[in-house]
């Protein structure tokens, strides 16, 4: 199909293109506001304390392991997320009875930096999109700081199952050792030397687990210091000077002291404590009536740098001094105890089985003094996977991170791809249907689908011109579109150059296709232009001619093969209200037409009539059902192929002229009927020429030539 067909038949289905277009797109906008809007809540959070995310200056290879690292950390996270452990407590949280509608498909945790995450709740609802982020991320928190809570406790319960077993042992060989000294009466150097010293290493060791134990817990109020000092903005709300309130300074005083007050508690207890967690409570009302002032008068509030990172600065120098201190402690210590343990290994071997119990009672002593020290350091794990979580929160939904509104973008999106979907897929099917419709729509396609070439081409009856007058049109509507096509007809036998054509025969390959009316309108053409006429009815399977004249059809053309005579051709012959227009009727049925038109009397009738016109037109039934038009040829000097339009070609029209060759007629071309006037080249240019309705003419009977009217064209 060429470019120029292709616009042809789009151009005829345009409406249909239109309507299948705004129909899609209309559709696909209503069904997404029926759906309704999609809310997109997004929470940010980092996979270890702030203060470790940054990178050390220059180390650009550290910052592109951590993004490699959080890539691949995501589809982790994001499969937490949808676990049962994390999505029922924060259902719960929120009073949901059941999960929003596909949930899980609507959750998604992308790496957007160096260890840092974001995680994307979809949902209908604006406010339930946010309240989910929220609850699902404290949900994440809680069950991850519970995984390394868990394992931190795993490796403490160990190692004191561990020091309780060694704690066992240690005292069962100091035991042994009494038990070996009092039996034996032992009172020598050995005993006055090593008695003292292993009582001095025991109360030195004791005292360095109090010091391990005292460093442990200065340095996670260290690390908390320091991870709060972190999260803690570098500007804050303060307000401008000579214009704070008295209610906002005393608060202001009371929060201060407050802050002191706790810092001193934490530098003695943990978190834990009950007076801890007193004074902390304190100090949060006090700070919250203290916001609640200060957003009563905003326009007082400035940013400057935030007191409490001051405070908390102090805070840790102090933690800092307060583990130098144990540490020094611990090193004095350690030399201590190497220097006891040294004085022991010197009795070592010294009177044989009491050498033996100090050894095995230094050793035990020595791997007790190892485990307490790996306890200290396991313990330490545990307070800090109590005091701050692996996760740590960076970014809330709130009103300041509102819930994005994805549906616009989305529905127009949507609606433009269906339009275009619509479009292109109805374009599709037409060219589809066009491939495979093999009807005569167009004279063109006519031209390339018929063995002759296209004369005329007969219009739908429409207006004034109707099934019925149709036979009669070039007589009854001179001025219409379809006598000028029958014209067309009679000026291709007046311009006839070479052998003169006096008669003619009409057929058709198949029934219905209008060869009646085009004989019928063909005489009337070439009658009122001067010419002698004479239209004979061959068609005795279906005669219908006397039918569109209004003649009586009891002699005619069966009589004339039976008896040739003059007087049945007088009586034969009917005159017609159109001047120079005589019609022979098919007259009455014959028995066997076969034998009528083999006779050797068809010849004598066919010259007497030429004798008495310019022209014998003759209709016939259809030619392949049918052997009458076959056994005509010899009457006639050529011939008019009648097609229908919008019907499909199978071939029987090429097979008929090739038959109609072999019998040494001429098919002068094609006749196609019924054709769609749109179709018609330079119809819409000229209709106005045309009119629609015409005067009263006389009424006719019902012509029935089998041309049903469908639609109808002209060829120019």
């Amino acid at each position: 199909m060429d470019f120029w067909r292709a616009v042809e038949v789009l151009g005829k289905r345009k409406w249909l293109l239109l309507l299948s277009t705004v129909l899609s797109a209309g559709l696909t906008f209503g069904a997404t506001q029926l759906i309704g809007s999609r809310w997109m809540a997004s929470v940010r959070f980092a996979s270890s304390p702030a203060s470790s995310l940054m990178a050390a200056p220059g180390s650009q290879e550290n910052v592109g392991a951590d993004v490699q690292i959080a890539r691949l950390e995501a589809p982790m996270y994001e499969a937490m997320f949808r676990t049962r452990d994390v999505l029922e407590p924060a259902l719960r949280e929120l009073s949901l009875m059941r999960a929003p509608e596909d949930l899980l498909g609507n959750i998604k945790v992308d790496a957007i930096g160096p260890r840092l995450f974001e995680l994307r709740v979809m949902d209908s609802s604006a406010t339930r999109a946010m309240l989910l982020a929220n609850a699902l991320l404290d949900s994440f928190v809680t069950k991850n700081r519970t995984l390394y809570t868990q394992q931190a406790e795993k490796v403490v319960n160990l190692l004191e199952e561990q020091l309780r077993t060694t704690d066992a042992q240690l005292n069962e060989a100091r035991k042994r050792y009494e038990d070996y000294r009092k039996e034996h009466d032992i009172v020598s150097k050995l005993e006055d030397h090593v008695g003292p010293v292993l009582y001095r290493l025991q109360v030195v060791q004791e005292r360095r687990d109090d010091v391990l134990e005292e460093l442990a817990q200065a340095r996670a109020r260290l690390r908390e210091a320091q991870s709060r000092m972190a999260t803690l903005p570098k500007k804050a709300p303060v307000e401008r000077p000579g214009e704070v309130s008295l209610l906002v300074q005393q608060l202001e005083e009371e929060l201060a002291q407050r802050e002191r007050e706790l810092t001193t508690l934490r530098a003695r207890y943990t978190d834990e404590k009950l007076e801890v967690r007193q004074a902390l409570a304190v100090r949060n009302a006090v700070r919250d009536r203290l916001k609640a002032e200060l957003a009563k008068e905003p326009e007082r509030i400035a940013m400057g740098p935030n007191p409490a990172r001051a405070r908390l600065r102090q805070t840790i120098e102090e933690l800092e001094e307060q583990v130098r201190g144990y540490e020094a402690q611990e090193k004095t210590l350690d030399t201590m105890i190497g220097a006891a343990q040294a004085e022991i290994s010197r009795f070592t071997g010294v009177d044989g089985p009491l050498g033996t119990l100090a050894a095995e009672t230094s050793m035990l002593m020595e791997a007790r003094s190892s485990l307490k020290e790996r306890l200290q350091t396991a313990q330490m794990a545990l307070d800090a996977a109590e005091r701050q979580n692996p996760i740590v929160i960076v970014d809330r939904a709130s009103d300041f991170n509102p819930p994005v509104n994805t549906t616009p973008g989305r529905t127009k999106k949507l609606t433009v791809l269906a339009a275009l979907c619509a479009l292109f897929g109805t374009a599709g099917a037409v060219f589809a249907l066009e491939s495979v419709d093999r009807r005569l729509r167009t004279v063109r396609e006519a031209e390339q689908a018929l063995p002759t070439p296209v004369i005329a081409a007969i219009p739908q009856p429409s207006g004034a011109v109707t099934r019925t007058t149709l036979a009669r049109a070039a007589e009854l509507y001179p001025l219409s579109l379809h006598a000028e096509a029958y014209r067309f007809l009679g000026l291709h036998l007046l311009n006839a150059r070479g052998r003169p054509i006096r008669s003619l025969m009409v057929l058709s390959a198949k029934a219905e296709q209008g060869s009646t009316s085009t004989v019928t309108n063909l005489g009337i053409t070439l009658a009122q232009a001067g010419q002698r006429v004479i239209i004979v009815d061959a068609n005795v399977r279906a005669a219908r001619v006397h039918e569109v004249f209004g003649l009586s059809n009891d002699v005619g053309f069966t009589s004339l093969l039976h008896r040739p005579d003059s007087a049945t051709l007088e009586q034969s012959l009917r005159a017609t209200p159109i001047p120079n227009l005589r019609v022979v009727t098919s007259g009455p049925p014959s028995a066997n037409p076969w034998e009528l038109f083999r006779s050797s009397n068809l010849a004598e009738v066919a010259q007497r009539l030429r004798d008495l016109a310019d022209y014998v037109l003759y209709d016939t039934p259809s030619a392949l059902a049918f052997t009458d038009a076959l056994n005509l040829a010899p009457a006639v000097d050529a011939a008019f192929l009648c097609v229908r339009a919008l019907e499909p070609i199978s071939g029987a029209e090429q097979r008929l002229v090739e038959l109609l060759e072999q019998a040494n007629v001429t098919v002068l071309g094609s006749v196609v009927d019924n054709m769609a006037a749109a179709n018609l080249d330079s119809y819409q240019n000229y209709q106005r020429y045309y009119p629609s309705t015409a005067s009263t003419v006389p009424a006719i009977a019902s012509l029935g030539d089998g041309a049903a009217p469908v639609a109808s064209a002209v060829e120019s």
